[in-house]
């Protein structure tokens, strides 16, 4: 005999849409020996964000170079589900908020600048085909000649009156999460792009380019190559001083980005007795293979059964959980839970 029991947002408990009860009629229900329970199908809206404040995800500094010293801005994300260019987006507004930029005076209107007329001394990148994300910057001569030297005439920076006493690069901090070490996380800002917690770049020479020189403060185009630093990805790199090398600066340890962390769902369910493994209430699981915003359907393609404890219980509670057993933290309830339960034959 089989009973089936459908959950939705009315049997939502707690306070991140993550868990749901159902209470049985009549208060009680008896749960012989050997009984089964499993998924017969699961709808959840794709409502996780990768970033926020909850997370404690949400920030990131950067530090350019002014005068004798730099200057340090820390930018807060909104929360939201964050992909590579919309983290650029974030970086980019604000070092154009802050006039950290160079740009083309050619263009008409100071504050119509197009983006194709502006340089941004930091950016994020994707560098698919070594399945890691980049970090590029560009370095800050300590004049407007320099400016020129770089990106040509008509190119100056948008902020004149504090050039840096010596040309260096900026330097980007991704932090801890939560006072650990993003090796150590499953959800930190690090995880998300692919970077450990470390200030990017560590040290650096005064110029990149075909030979790096301490000795001049003169940029030209050949020893003013911007720096790219790859992500830890898997593959290993390593710097011998050359153009091509420059744009894939050593990347260890291995640490791939994982662009969200929540890329599996595992379903646990209270009265699920599974006495060979923890956690012991483990109901199933299931990859991730739609977009954020989008719904997730899991209609299993064979019979996933799961022991069920025996005796009186009062309610069955379904719990959802990522893929390193952290609690989801879900913006829409609406899901639709359908579970089956089978009481085996006397």
């Amino acid at each position: 005999m089989s009973y089936n029991f459908i959950l939705n947002s009315s049997n939502l408990v707690g306070v991140n849409n993550n868990q749901f009860k159902y209470d049985f009629i009549n208060g009680s229900f008896t749960i012989p020996e050997d009984a089964e329970i499993s998924i017969s199908q699961i709808t959840i809206p794709y409502s996780f964000y990768n970033i926020s404040n909850a997370l404690g995800n949400n920030t990131f500094s950067y530090s350019i170079p002014t005068g004798a010293s730099n200057t340090t801005i820390t930018v807060t994300l909104n929360d939201g589900f964050y992909g590579i260019s919309d983290l650029n987006n974030a970086l980019n507004k604000s070092l154009r908020e802050n006039n950290f930029y160079f740009y083309n005076l050619s263009t008409v209107g100071f504050s119509n600048i197009s983006s194709s007329d502006i340089i941004y001394p930091i950016q994020f990148s994707t560098n698919a085909s070594n399945y890691t994300n980049t970090i590029t910057f560009q370095y800050i001569p300590n004049g407007t000649a320099g400016v020129i030297s770089q990106f040509g005439t008509n190119w100056v920076w948008a902020n004149p009156s504090n050039f840096p006493t010596n040309a260096s690069l900026p330097t980007i901090t991704i932090p801890q999460q939560n006072s650990n070490n993003i090796s150590k996380s499953t959800y930190g800002l690090g995880n998300i792009i692919g970077f450990t917690n470390a200030t990017y770049p560590s040290t650096s020479a005064l110029y990149y380019g075909l030979t790096p020189t301490f000795s001049t403060n003169i940029p030209s185009i050949s020893n003013s190559i911007p720096l790219t630093i790859n992500g830890n990805t898997l593959k290993t790199y390593n710097y011998n001083g050359s153009i091509s090398s420059l744009t894939i600066q050593a990347a260890n340890p291995a640490f791939s980005p994982l662009g969200t962390f929540v890329n599996g769902i595992i379903v646990r369910c209270n009265l699920v007795e599974n006495n060979i493994t923890m956690p012991s209430d483990i109901l199933d699981s299931f990859a991730i293979t739609s977009t954020f915003g989008s719904n997730i359907n899991y209609l299993p393609s064979t019979n996933h059964t799961a022991k069920l404890k025996q005796g009186k219980v009062s309610s069955l509670i379904i719990s959802l959980f990522d893929e390193n057993l952290n609690p989801l933290i879900a913006n829409d309830p609406n899901v639709l839970i359908s579970l089956s339960i089978n009481i085996p034959k006397k």
